[in-house]
């Protein structure tokens, strides 16, 4: 067995585990984020990233007429303009794929999420987050005629963490102090690192083909100001935390 293989039979143990360990109860529709990445010369969608990102690691070129044919403005069109449409957006998207295959961008996706705070011993604090448009540690989404789930590694370290005590009061002031628990936006920065081209696996019903991603920066801010609030950064981009009382 090559390297390239193995790689991939252990990206897919290591993701049926994770769906099997962390995996919630009960059925969500996912998230179907049509949010715009607008670090291209174009405006593309993140699901739209998503399908650059995916298609680029796992060497498979995008059939961009499935995408194209599930567009609105597409579909909505009249007969004689479906022809300049498809054209067009053909180049918008080749031209994205092509940016993105060079560049590897990160991709910022704004999530919903429900925010707890958990008080410890000796006034100490740790924020808790749980996507509530996913069922476990996976983004689901649609582009063309397939669905990609995005599997993010080490959700623990990102999704509960410990918070200083500048964070605790900046959090517990936006909260209420008697609130411990709100719905906030958080912004999630992914670098997609592997793909899974063998089959999909059947997530909350759809045949998913699997992506994995590091997590490098996890936002939470103020939804009227915009001032940020709380930031997780990956291990290695941490500062020096051994004065922290919660190390």
């Amino acid at each position: 067995m090559g390297k390239m293989a193995l790689h991939m039979n252990m990206l897919r143990i290591f993701c049926l585990f994770l769906l099997a360990s962390l995996v919630l109860s009960g059925h969500s529709a996912g998230l179907r984020a049509q949010n715009f990445d607008t670090t291209f010369q174009y405006r593309y969608t993140i699901p739209e990233t998503i399908g650059f990102a995916y298609h680029s690691l796992a060497k498979w070129h995008p059939r961009f007429e499935f995408w194209i044919a599930k567009q609105p403005a597409y579909i909505e069109a009249r007969p004689s303009q479906k022809g300049t449409i498809m054209v067009k957006e053909k180049e918008r998207l080749e031209m994205g794929y092509v940016s993105y295959s060079t560049e590897q961008k990160e991709i910022s996706i704004p999530v919903n999420a429900l925010v707890t705070l958990e008080p410890g011993p000796d006034q100490t604090t740790k924020i808790r987050l749980e996507l509530t448009d996913a069922q476990g540690p996976y983004l689901v989404f649609e582009i063309g005629q397939i669905w990609i789930a995005v599997i993010l590694n080490e959700p623990d370290y990102f999704f509960h963490a410990p918070l200083s005590t500048e964070e605790r009061g900046r959090l517990t002031a936006y909260a209420g102090p008697h609130n411990l628990s709100f719905n906030n936006m958080i912004d999630l920065v992914l670098q997609p690192i592997s793909a899974d081209r063998s089959a999909p696996l059947q997530i909350e019903g759809v045949d998913a083909w699997l992506m994995m991603a590091d997590i490098k920066a996890l936002r939470l801010r103020d939804e009227q100001t915009g001032a940020l609030l709380w930031e997780r950064l990956p291990k290695e981009n941490k500062k020096d935390e051994k004065d922290s009382v919660f190390w």
